[in-house]
Formats: structure tokens, sequence, C-alpha cells
């Protein structure tokens, strides 16, 4: 057996054994470069033959990738992460095959074979035989040659001092590896304490209706005021507190983030104290509070009475009214507020721009819950045309009275022709908006305070006919002009978004107006028109009358045995009814039932409202 061993020197000469009968056929990888006797070979081709007397000469064309420590700090500059890539070194391996054919033993073929093909196979397998196969590898190798001190000349490099893991490196050089780990973090800043507001009262709603075992409400538990006196303290303010500033991996201060501040305001019936820390009550009442971006607290006045009636007279009051007993035939009870009755309402009208409840009974009564704040609008709109109009005539008047002054000295000035001549040529349109709020109110479009209907009613007789001709001076239309003015700020006071609710236990032969949702907690409705902008929900009968409302309907029991003729229409998803009688007409949408006979659990679907939503 030849001597087959082939080497590569540190020079990279290939070193193969100096054996005359041997042929090499050499395969090197394309990023070696190979010379042989100084000339350049093709190794990309196919295997070069060479013999022991060629001078071969192997390079690796391929550079060693030196180590390098990466550092990553993370945005904020509160983390330091390392990632180690470790130095990779080429170098040569030659794998050497003599016996590619696999030759089997001689004596064993010589039994199975005759001589002659036995001399024939043993001569080639012998000339096979006789040629090495050198196969140059190109191999690499990672070398993780890191210390410590490395570690940190890097993390300094970059700028970080703060907050190094000296576990974290340690680690990392003992178990190597090219994966990125934290080994540095800052100290973040510790917020303060945010201002924070102490209200000492309940400035719930006044209005919590409980509702006994079986789903239903008990009146008898009305009653939820909260009233403050004056000097009663509201709300208190407790101060913050500023926070600790906090470090970065590289040895910056953070400052914290400032405290949040709170601004506390006190709007009508309270009053600021201790430099804006404390609000208190000004006048007896109802306490309440907005909280946007500052804590708006107001202090509505609530206006409490046994009972209405002959002696107590009409009731008509700016803010909340609650009546501990009944109302009276032939009283009204008028509130810019909420309304609470906690008795029965006899052949009376009960209007509140808020929401009603009433304790017990509705007969023969009317009762008017938050309607017309869309003609409320409205109503604001053209008295906001009509002040800036009275604003511009007062001062054309004055103007013109002080040129009449200068050319007829001696003669009464004619106020009022001069005001009608202005809106005349100058404000034709006025004439024409009066009109329009005066007819609004006399439909009862929009319901508002006395004090702003005397103001309509003002205006209406000014503008009706020669109203302005009794004029004296212009100060008659400057106090108009703020009369208005004052109109319209009450206007802007008892404008309520999603007031309206209405709650009662039983209504006989009456008449419910509201913008919001109608909720018959006791026995229920009969020949009574609802008429509502939200639901319409009745624990127990509705029977001979009308429900026309934009909101969904749940009834128990609609219509009677005798057939009285009973009307339900919606513009809701859905109608429910637990158990319908005949003459009962059901209209949701488009869609119209007619109920010929007792029928039970009926659900209609809008489906134009569910068309309409899915388009």
């Amino acid at each position: 057996m030849p001597d087959l061993r082939v080497s590569i020197n540190k020079n990279g000469k290939l070193m193969l054994p100096d054996d005359a009968d041997l042929r090499f056929l050499l395969t090197v990888p394309r990023d070696v470069k190979v010379t042989v006797n100084d000339k350049n070979i093709d190794n990309m081709v196919s295997a070069i033959e060479v013999t022991a007397k060629d001078e071969i000469m192997l390079s690796i064309q391929k550079e060693n990738i030196p180590k390098e420590i990466m550092v990553r700090i993370s945005p904020d500059k509160m983390y330091a992460y390392i990632k180690l890539k470790p130095a990779v070194e080429y170098y040569l391996e030659v794998q050497v095959e003599n016996d590619i054919l696999g030759r089997k033993d001689n004596k064993s073929n010589n039994k199975k074979n005759n001589a002659e093909n036995t001399n024939k196979k043993d001569d080639a397998i012998n000339i096979i035989n006789k040629i090495i196969f050198i196969e140059v590898l190109l191999k690499s190798k990672t070398i993780y040659d890191f210390n410590m001190e490395k570690l940190k000349e890097a993390l300094e490099n970059a700028g970080v001092i703060y907050g190094i893991d000296e576990a974290a490196l340690e680690s990392l050089l003992y178990n190597a590896h090219n994966k990125e780990v934290l080994v540095a973090k800052g100290t973040p800043p510790k917020p303060g304490k945010d201002e924070q507001v102490n209200i000492l009262v309940n400035t719930e709603p006044i209005f919590q209706l409980k509702r006994t075992s079986d789903n239903r409400v008990d009146f008898k538990k009305i009653r939820t005021i909260m009233t403050v006196m004056p000097g009663d303290i509201i709300a208190v303010k407790i101060p913050g507190q500023s926070g600790i500033a906090g470090v970065n991996v590289l040895g910056e201060t953070i400052e914290p983030p400032d405290y949040k501040r709170i601004t506390l305001e006190a709007g009508e019936g309270t009053e600021l104290r201790d430099d804006g820390f404390s609000v208190v009550a000004s006048i007896r009442g109802l306490p309440s509070v907005k909280i946007k971006k500052l804590y708006l607290f107001e202090v509505r006045r609530v206006f409490i009475t046994d009972e209405v009636n002959m002696r107590t007279g009409n009731l008509e009051f700016d803010g909340d009214i609650v009546v501990q007993k009944d109302v009276k035939e032939g009283m009204s009870v008028f509130a810019t507020g909420n309304i609470v009755i906690e008795g029965s309402v006899f052949n009376a009208k009960i209007t509140a721009l808020g929401n009603v409840y009433i304790g017990k009974n509705v007969i023969h009564s009317f009762i008017n819950a938050g309607v017309g704040s869309d003609y409320m609008r409205l109503l604001k709109e053209k008295l906001n045309y009509i002040a800036d109009c009275l604003q511009k005539i007062s001062q054309y008047v004055s103007a013109a009275v002080v040129r009449f002054e200068q050319i007829y000295p001696e003669q009464v000035i004619p106020v009022g022709k001069i005001v009608i001549n202005i809106i005349n040529v100058k404000f034709k349109d006025l004439v024409k908006t009066v009109d329009t709020i005066n007819k609004t109110l006399r439909k009862k479009e929009c319901i508002v305070s006395s004090s702003v209907e005397d103001v309509i009613n003002e205006l209406d007789m000014r503008f009706r006919r020669l109203g302005w001709l009794k004029t004296k001076n212009s100060e008659e239309v400057k106090k108009l002009y703020k009369k208005v003015v004052e109109a319209i700020k009450s206007l802007d006071a008892n404008i309520k978004e999603g007031a309206g609710d209405v709650v009662f236990s039983y209504a006989f032969s009456s008449t419910v107006e509201t913008s919001g949702n109608v909720h018959v907690a006791g026995r229920g409705c009969v020949s009574t028109d609802i008429n509502a902008k939200g639901d319409v929900t009745v624990d127990a009968v509705f029977r001979a009358g009308t429900i026309n409302c934009q909101g969904n309907v749940k009834v128990n029991e609609a219509g009677s045995e005798i057939g009285a003729k009973t009307v339900i229409k919606s513009n809701g998803s859905y109608v429910q009814i637990e158990k319908a009688y005949p003459n009962l007409t059901i209209t949701l949408g488009g869609a119209v039932k007619r109920v010929s006979d007792v029928e039970y659990k009926i659900f209609m679907r809008n489906e134009e409202e569910s068309t309409n939503s899915s388009g």
C-alpha cells in the first residue's frame, strides 16, 4: 500500500507523496486559488490532474471576518444592548480517497468468475487504484475572543456610562453567543402625584329610581335629594407632588413629567376659597359637578313644596321642583330643570325642560318634558338675529336723532317714525322673524320660562302694525335689546342635552309629550296618548290610547278584551308586546299589523331600519 499522506504546508503548498506510480486528481473549491508550476488553474472546470513533481500552491481568496462588539441603545436611551459578532477564520483541509470503486477481496471473486475475466477485472482495479483523489475543503471556525475590558471599552465608546450590569457582561463572556443581550439599564423618572379633587357631597342626579324584587319601580324611595346650605364645603383640591428625575444609560438626567394640575371653577351658587383649593356653596340647593378640562361646580336651586293647590298657586321655577304630595285640579307646574311629584296629578299641566317623575297617578292631565329642544335652538338663533338688529337699530336711531336736532332744533323728534323707517329700509326680515318665533310659542312647539315669553310678547307688540310708533327715545330700543340678550342667556342655561324622560305609575285620559323616553312603571295607561322621541316602556297595560314614538316600544299588555281601539306607531328598531287584544294596530316603519284575535309574544323588527343600517 503506497504512502498517501497529503498535506498543505504553512505557505499553502500541497505536499504529495513521491511515488512515480501514483496519479493525482485534485478538486478545489471556488474560493481557493490554484497555481501549478506558477500557472493559474481554472478550478471551476473539472478536477486537475497533477503529479508529485508539480509545485502546487493553494491560497484562500476569502478574507477572514474580524470580531466585533455591537452596541445598540434604545430610542429612549434607557437601555443598552450588546451583540457579539465572533471572528471567522478560514483554513484548508485535505481529504484523500484512493479506493473509489470499493474494491473487494480477490479470492472471493476468483471463486465466482473464470480466470480470464478475473485477470481483466483485477487489471482495471489496479489501474484505478493508482489514481489518488484529493479534495481540498475550505473550512471556517468562529472565535469568541472577547474579554471584559473590550466589552466595557465598546460601551464607553458608544457613550454608555450608567446602569451597566456587570453580571450580564460576565455571563455573556462565559456563555458567548451572537444574540443581543441587555447589559445596561437606566433609571426611569418617578412620576409625581397628580392633584386630586375630593368631592365631599353627593353630586349624582337626585332621581335614582330603585326597583323592587319583581323589577318594578319603588316610588316610595324616589327622593334621594342632597341639599347643601350656604357655607358648606362641596369639594377640596389635594395638592400634587413633583416627581423624581431619572438617568438614562448615557448618564443624562431625565426630568419627570409634570404632575397633572386641576382647575376648580365656581359656577352658579358656589364660590372658590383658599386660593382655589376649595369650593363652597353660596346658596341652598342641589350640588352638581361637570368634569371636562376642569371641575365646574354648581349649586342648582331646588324648590320643595308640600302640595300645589289654590293656596300655593301655579308654580314656575328656574331650577328643579319637588312636590311632596299632589298637584291639584286646574293647577300647573313649570320648571327649567326637573320635576318630581311624589303624589298624583289631577287635571293639571306639568311642564319641565328636564325630566318628569310622578310617583302615583296622572288623571286628565298634560305632561310635557324636554319637548322642543330643537325648537329652542332655533329660537335662540332667531333671538340672536333680533338682538343684532336691535343693537344696530339703536345705533342708527341715536345718530339720526343727533342729526335731526341739528337740522330742526325746535321740533319734536319723531323717534317712532325714525325706527319704523330704519326697519323698513335696512331690516325688512326682522318683522317676519319676530312673527315666526311668536307662532312657535303659540303652537307650544317649545316651552320657555315666563320671563322669556314676556320678551317675545313685547317683541310681538312692538313689531305688530305700528307698535314702534309710540317710541319716545332711543333708550327704549336699547332696553329691548338688553331684554333680548337676557332671554338668550336664559335659553342657554335651560337647553339640556338628553333631557325629557317621563316616569309615572298610572295614567288615565291624559297626554304625555316628551323629547326623551317614557316609562310607565305601575298599573299602565288607559285612554292616554304618548308622543315621545325616545323609547316607550309600559310594564302593565296600555288600552284605548295611542303611542307615537321614534324609539322602541315594549308593552306587557296592549288593547282590551272588549276591543277598545289601541294604536302603536314606532320608527324604532322593534315593537315587543307580551299579550295583544283585538282592534290593536301596530305600525313599525313601513309595516302594519292589525290584531284581530288575542295574540301572545308579538315581536316586530323594523326591516327598513335594518336595511338602512346595513346600507
